[in-house]
This record gives C-alpha cells, structure tokens and sequence, in this order.
C-alpha cells in the first residue's frame, strides 16, 4: 500500500467515526426532546386539571385569571420538541452494491478516495440535520424555563 492510500485509508476511518458520532449526537438530542416533551405535556395537563379543580371549589383567583399563560407555552415548547423529533434522514455513505458497481474496474486507490467523497457527502449533509435537531431542543428548552419563570413572576407579582 502506498503512502497516499494509506492516507485516504485513515481518512475513511475518521469519517466513518464522524458519521456515528453524528448519529449519536442527534439519537441524543430525540431522547432529551423526548423526555422533556413528556415532562411538557405532563405540566400542561396538570394546570389544566389543576384549573378545572380549583375553578369548582373555591372563589376566583390569580390562577384563574391567568391559567391559559403556562399552557401556551407548553403547547409552545411541544411543538419546539416535535420539531427535534421530525425524522430526518442522515446518511452513512454510499449503498455498498452501487458503490461496487460503480468502482469495481478502478485501482484501489480511485475506490478509497471516491468512498472518501462520498462519506465527505454525507457527513456535511449530516450537519445540517444534526444543527437542526439541536436548534429545536434548544428552543423547547427555553420555552419550557420561560414558562416557568413567567408563570413563577406572575405569581409573585399578583399575588
């Protein structure tokens, strides 16, 4: 093997580990969103529970004036984590029998470096998708903290 297959060898290995930590990264950012979506929709199930409760039992109060503002923002954060959740379809390289197809007649060193493009391809595709995974757990995050506190200085202020 000569030095410049040997090099494009390394780099089919390092692009390879790019790809499954891309992967990762963005199986990652689906269970965060999918465990703060439950949490999510949990709380806004609870005000709203919470709401019809208070609303038959005791006299009108700030919760009752002001009940709608931390379910918008639950339903706000839900949609931001739905959106992280939205399949998105990432790629690890070219299909091996096209990949043959299209290089069995090539020396080895062609093959590895047109592999080497192709997994070049994918992982700037990947980017993208995993950038946006993470921009919609980012949001619903912060819509979710922005709730609470809005709702925690409502409170404090009325009450």
């Amino acid at each position: 093997m000569t030095d410049a297959e040997e090099i494009v060898s390394i780099l089919i290995d390092e692009a390879r580990a790019q790809i499954a930590l891309q992967s990762s990264n963005a199986d990652s950012h689906d269970t965060k969103a999918l465990a703060l979506l439950g949490a999510d929709i949990a709380a806004g199930l609870a005000v709203i529970s919470l709401h019809a409760v208070q609303t038959a039992s005791v006299p009108p109060s700030i919760f009752d004036r002001y009940w709608w503002v931390p379910v918008v923002g639950a339903a706000f954060s839900a949609i931001a984590f739905s959106f992280t959740l939205w399949n998105r379809d990432f790629r690890i390289g070219p299909a091996p029998d096209t990949f043959y197809a299209n290089h069995i007649f090539q020396t080895s060193f062609a093959a590895k470096y047109a592999l080497l493009t192709d997994l070049s391809i994918a992982i700037t595709w990947n980017n993208g998708r995993v950038r946006s995974k993470g921009g919609g757990w980012i949001v619903g995050a912060c819509g979710m903290v922005a709730t609470a506190l809005g709702w925690l200085v409502i409170w404090a202020v009325v009450k």
